[in-house]
């Protein structure tokens, strides 16, 4: 096999009987020319070069052809290749997706029921602080107080048995007077109450004490004023309760308490003494 038959043996597509033909007509198309130029005639010499460079055009055409088909070949190889690849990289980047989709969603309940619980927590830890400071027990009595005590208000006609000898004289003896005694004595068992469970510091307590001791000199203004001055004190320690807490431990917590009846004798879903049924003592004389 002469170096023509290698060269188009290894150029292309063709059947073997196809190639073979291709080379053997090559071949003898180069052995003519090149017996043409051997003659040393003037017409045959350049008509035989001629002849032996169009066999010559024709095997690296012919060679050029299955290089480039080669290249598409290797080409298209490549391009498959790199499109498996990529298919491969989308499906594994998909399941990776997948993955920590599921991570996240398994944190995020594990986040949630941690905050769940530290909020539940809270919300028991301040529920015990206002029990023990007998919040709802002070608010239950408060309400009730302020509702025996607003028809007086209203109507402005004093308070039996309270004012000045009032207090030591006949009026303190009347169904009346016995009544305002009676919660009098109610209100003092209270501050004593609160000063037991930490509503009112124990100098506060005494002061109260003392303001609701119905001397002589004490008059109903007095008293009312006292009053105010006592349910501020429990609404402020009230509120520093609540302020070691954030928003969502109060806002859960008066929920809850909402759903429980609310506290007794209120009907507020706010921090504060009493609730609607506070009595405006704003136009009591200070």
């Amino acid at each position: 096999m002469d170096p023509m038959d290698i060269m188009l043996m290894q150029t292309g597509d063709r059947d073997t009987d196809m190639q073979r033909a291709l080379s053997d007509g090559l071949r003898r198309r180069r052995e003519i020319g090149q017996l043409g130029q051997l003659t040393g005639d003037e017409v045959l010499m350049p008509f035989g070069k001629q002849l032996s460079l169009s066999a010559d055009r024709e095997v690296l055409k012919e060679m050029d052809r299955a290089d480039k088909q080669s290249q598409r070949q290797l080409t298209s190889g490549y391009y498959d290749f790199q499109k498996a690849q990529a298919g491969l990289a989308q499906t594994m980047a998909l399941r990776k997706q997948d993955e920590v989709e599921r991570h996240n969603k398994a944190m995020e309940g594990r986040v949630n029921a941690a905050l769940q619980k530290t909020l539940d927590r809270d919300v028991q830890k301040l529920s015990g602080n206002i029990t023990k400071a007998m919040l709802p027990d002070l608010q239950a009595g408060i309400a009730q107080i302020d509702d025996e005590l607003r028809p007086y208000i209203e109507s402005n006609s004093g308070l039996p048995g309270m004012g000045g000898l009032s207090n030591l004289g006949d009026w303190a003896f009347t169904e009346g007077g016995r009544a305002m005694k009676a919660r009098v004595a109610k209100i003092r068992n209270m501050i004593l109450k609160a000063r037991s469970g930490g509503a009112v510091t124990p100098s506060e307590a005494t002061r109260l004490l003392t303001e609701f001791s119905l001397g002589v000199m004490n008059t109903d203004e007095d008293f009312l004023r006292s009053w105010v001055d006592f349910k501020e004190q429990i609404a402020r320690g009230e509120q520093n309760i609540y302020a070691g807490f954030t928003d969502e431990v109060k806002d859960t917590y008066l929920l809850n308490l909402g759903r429980e009846g609310g506290i007794p004798g209120s009907t507020s879903t706010m921090p504060g003494v009493g609730g609607n049924n506070r009595i405006d003592f704003s136009q009591v004389p200070k």
